[in-house]
């Protein structure tokens, strides 16, 4: 080693081990140019001679000033130990003196392993909260009694585990990322060849740029239009060729091997159950035993499913029967041929619905809402058809009675304090119709069905369709509802299946109906200015959004009447001044309107994480459709800037950098 190499390198070190000291002492400096700028600003003001009442109102300045630099100051170390996955040491410490006593108790052999595994779910998700709730970050914390993990690392969701899976923590952190997350590479581990890979690659995107030009009439003329499919083909070989980044490489081998191990211990667990949950769409590991005898319990509370007794699948019998009536429609020319050949069903791909369950993982004993996915049965396209036909109708009859979203209810209630209808007494009024796809009788809804058809189509007809015509479609749709569960097959009697498309237009003309019969009569019957012209009312699905001035013990009296008029709804109700609706919370504060965002406490928020690999303006327009929702529901700027904290928060948590928020906030901005 030379001379010159050795001074480099020495003077290297001494650098290095002198930035701290450099660091301190231009911060130092800085902070006494603050100070001399400060003293000779402070000078000049009581050069001016104020008075003691301004000079009280400059300190009172001052001091407001000091707490708000403090705060931002807090608010900085706090995102930097997010981003950096770091606790305080006292709140590190606090943490793990609260979970010894939990594990001490779950390892007691009295205990066995679901139950263990159920309640160490909900230890884990207490102490994510818990840390959340005092805005700090992310630690993990290991037991050793029977394999037992407490898992309390922040995250902005958590999987609901109700079974015994002794998962490690580095298989706890790939679950919680979700159902969403996709891990880096992917094609890189493919069997498949590189060509292949790249030739599908290629037929994907052609296929869409193709058929998009195709449907605006475009056609490549000039020569660097025509060159751009070979030139993309040369740009998929070249991504796939390219040798990955040391650190890419690394993680991406990393977590298949995690996904890897997860699979394998799920394959091994015949007893492990894995779904989805209904509206936080996060994972759920149950034991299949325990699952399976809810469904039947829910099965059996519900009443709408009927097991035939003959052991015959009925697949070809409602085949036979769609391709009857779509002849005959044919025939009649009710349909043209193109009509009959979008609603004839596919023998290649024919297969009968099958039933299945999501659990509502939000309450402390789950509940089940049931799927039938009938994509591929004979009925599907019959039933898009009719709800094609029906849907816009029904919109256009009950707009005016209808809740698109909770920005559409915004709109409504801030016209209703513009006309000055919001009273200091105004009252909110939510209620909701209980499992709405399967209480409707089969013959009391087609009878509902034809009065809405009779009441609200010109002529009696939709095109060349006529009331009768429409009556047999549905009626084919919801007597051919077969699906098979568990080896057996079934057919549902009451309601609609979830997943049919024409479904929701047909309870919606129930309820739309039932409304105007019964509600519509004890409105008017209360007073004049309780008609609906004057006060808000509105539907989305099943749940009812109403404003009224009326005194709560009236309201609750003429909503019991409403409760009984019709054995097959069954409704539960609010009434408050303060009340929450789809994602909203409305209040009414001495004849003021606020509205804020509501978090249902008993949903897991669920963010895609910024190391899933997605296309980045994935995760740009998560940050920006996150504060344009905040931005349109808070009414209030204090409400809004809790609401823009809790997305900075969400957002660390998931692994996004400091700066690339900071950056789209400003833009938003």
């Amino acid at each position: 080693m030379n001379s010159n190499t050795l001074y480099v390198a020495i003077e290297e070190l001494v650098n290095k081990s002198q930035k701290y000291l450099r660091e301190e002492f231009k911060y130092k400096e800085m902070m006494l140019k603050f100070d001399v700028n400060d003293h000779r600003l402070i000078t000049k003001v009581y050069n001016l001679k104020p008075n003691e009442k301004q000079i009280a109102w400059m300190k009172e300045y001052w001091k407001q000033t000091a707490a708000e630099l403090q705060a931002l100051e807090e608010v900085e170390i706090l995102r930097k130990r997010t981003s950096l996955q770091r606790l305080s040491p006292s709140f590190d410490n606090h943490v793990n003196q609260s979970i010894v006593p939990l594990q001490t108790m779950l390892s007691r052999s009295i205990i066995n392993n679901e139950q263990r595994a159920i309640l160490s779910s909900r230890c884990s998700k207490t102490a994510i909260q818990y840390n959340s709730d005092v805005d700090h970050q992310q630690r993990r914390q290991r037991a050793h009694r029977s394999n037992l993990n407490i898992y309390t690392r922040i995250t902005a969701s958590f999987p609901f585990i109700h079974t015994d899976l002794n998962l490690s923590s580095v298989q706890m952190s790939m679950l919680i990322k979700g159902i969403k997350y996709i891990i880096p590479c992917q094609s890189r581990f493919s069997k498949t060849s590189i060509d292949n890979i790249v030739k599908q690659q290629y037929t994907s995107i052609s296929r869409t740029v193709q058929r998009c030009l195709d449907d605006h009439d475009v056609i490549a003329r000039e020569l660097a239009d025509k060159e751009a499919f070979p030139t993309s083909n040369h740009l998929l070989r070249e991504l796939q060729s390219t040798v990955l980044p040391r650190k890419l490489s690394i993680r991406s081998r990393r977590e298949r091997k995690i996904v890897k191990s997860i699979r394998q211990i799920l394959s091994t667990r015949s007893d492990v159950i894995i779904r989805r949950t209904d509206k936080p769409k996060v994972l759920f590991l149950g034991n299949a035993l325990e699952f399976s005898n809810k469904a039947l319990e829910y099965m059996i509370k519900m009443e709408a499913y009927q097991e035939l007794t003959r052991d015959h699948c009925p697949l070809y019998d409602i085949l036979n029967v769609v391709t009857s009536l779509l002849s005959l429609l044919l025939k009649h020319r009710v349909i043209n041929q193109c009509q009959h050949k979008r609603m004839n069903p596919n023998r290649d791909t024919l297969e009968l619905a099958h039933l299945y369950f999501i659990p509502k993982s939000h309450k402390p004993d789950y509940s089940l809402r049931s799927i039938v996915a009938a994509i591929h049965a004979p009925t599907t396209m019959m039933s898009q058809y009719l709800n094609d036909l029906l849907a816009p109708i029904y919109l256009q009859v009950a707009r005016n009675t209808t809740v698109i979203n909770d920005i559409d209810l915004i709109r409504n209630l801030e016209q209703y304090v513009s006309d000055g209808r919001l009273k200091l007494n105004t009252l909110f009024i939510t209620f909701d119709v209980k499992n709405l796809y399967t209480m409707i009788p089969r013959q009391y809804g087609l009878e509902v069905f034809r009065r809405f058809l009779e009441r609200h189509l010109k002529r009696s007809k939709i095109g060349t369709s006529s009331i009768d015509d429409l009556m047999k479609m549905e009626s084919l749709v919801l007597d051919n509802n077969y699906f098979m569960y568990q080896g057996k097959y079934y057919q549902q009697i009451r309601g609609g299946a979830m997943e049919s498309a024409f479904t929701q237009t047909f309870a919606n003309i129930y309820i739309y109906i039932y409304i105007y019969i019964y509600m519509f009569e004890w409105e008017q019957e209360l007073s004049q200015y309780q008609l609906f012209s004057n006060e808000i009312y509105g539907r989305y699905i099943d749940d009812v959004f109403m404003t009224t001035n009326l005194s709560q013990d009236q309201i609750k009296i003429q909503l019991d009447k409403v409760a009984k008029k019709d054995p097959n709804i069954e409704i539960t109700y609010c009434i408050a001044s303060c009340i929450d609706f789809l994602d909203v919370i409305i209040n009414n504060d001495n004849s003021k309107l606020i509205t804020s965002i509501y978090h249902k406490p008993a949903v897991e928020p669920y963010i895609l994480p910024y190391t899933s690999d997605n296309p980045r303006h994935v995760h740009r327009n998560i940050l920006y459709a996150a504060l344009l929702r905040a931005a349109r529901l808070c009414s209030n700027i204090d409400d809004f800037h809790m609401e823009r904290v809790r997305i900075d928060m969400s957002l660390l948590v998931n692994d996004y950098p400091p700066a690339f928020i900071s950056k789209h906030f400003l833009r938003f901005f």
